[in-house]
């Protein structure tokens, strides 16, 4: 197995309410190190996905994570190889196969750790080599930096996303474009108090990295997902509820 991972719970609570550019993170950026971001592209027939590969950038090791690996294994070992990095644990934000595909084969190949929240691998029952469950506030250590996992759910019951220093992964709770569908365990009630806490813990310049793209670059910043994406500028819960879950929601654009 690659180099311990380390686990470690924290607190998480909001700063500042209701912020229109992001609140300040309480989460000191410094105390969660510095990582490159490699999105890659992966598809199967006509789904497509974005899973990330991550670098830490202040130790001599490469220590990487990779994020909601699916589809393409030969082009993730690639990426893996062509970037140097070692990798030491796969993080997943839901049990969905479009983002657990290659869960299995990445913990076996690297022998490594696969994190997910704890009821999500229940309520799912979802298995791979080597699973672990998270906790809400848990932060996993590679290398010199850190993410901390979110607890988000809406998309699915316990659905994670993993906010690093600069960078937020948000698997299927927040596209730039929109929001997660409501799926079996998810309500749109839990999806809106989600991206409320988001609003409340995330600050503006954070990054974002969903788990997929439909017409906006990947990386924005969270402030500009502030200003542009209607579900986060829709304060109460009956309305929130009213617009997600609106009839006549079918086919690419039923996140918007």
């Amino acid at each position: 197995m690659g180099s311990p991972v380390c686990v470690v719970p924290i607190e998480i609570h909001p700063v500042r309410a209701n912020m229109g550019v992001g609140g300040e993170s309480h989460i000191d950026p410094e105390l969660l190190g510095n990582a490159a971001v490699f999105p890659l592209r992966l598809s199967y027939g006509a789904i497509i996905n974005y899973s990330y590969l991550v670098i830490d950038q202040l130790g001599q090791d490469r220590d990487a994570v990779l994020i909601d690996p699916a589809w393409e294994p030969e082009r993730v070992h690639q990426a893996v190889h062509n970037a140097r990095a070692h990798p030491v644990a796969v993080l997943v934000t839901h049990a969905h196969p479009d983002h657990t595909d290659l869960a299995d084969e990445m913990a076996k190949y690297y022998d490594v750790p696969v994190f997910m929240e704890a009821d999500e691998i229940d309520y799912r029952g979802f298995f791979c080599a080597n699973l672990e469950g998270l906790e809400d506030g848990d932060r996993i250590d590679f290398g010199q930096s850190s993410f901390v996992g979110i607890l988000t759910p809406g998309h699915t019951l316990g659905r994670f996303c993993f906010l690093g220093s600069r960078e937020i992964f948000t698997g299927d709770t927040v596209f730039m474009e929109g929001c997660g569908i409501c799926t079996p365990g998810g309500t749109p009630e839990s999806l809106y108090a989600s991206l409320r806490r988001l609003r409340e813990i995330v600050s503006g310049g954070t990054r974002v990295f969903p788990g997929h793209r439909y017409s906006k670059p990947l990386g924005g910043s969270f402030a500009s997902l502030l200003a542009e994406n209607m579900y986060f500028n829709i304060a109460d819960c009956d309305e929130f509820v009213a617009v997600r879950m609106r009839p006549g929601q079918t086919g690419l654009w039923a996140f918007t």
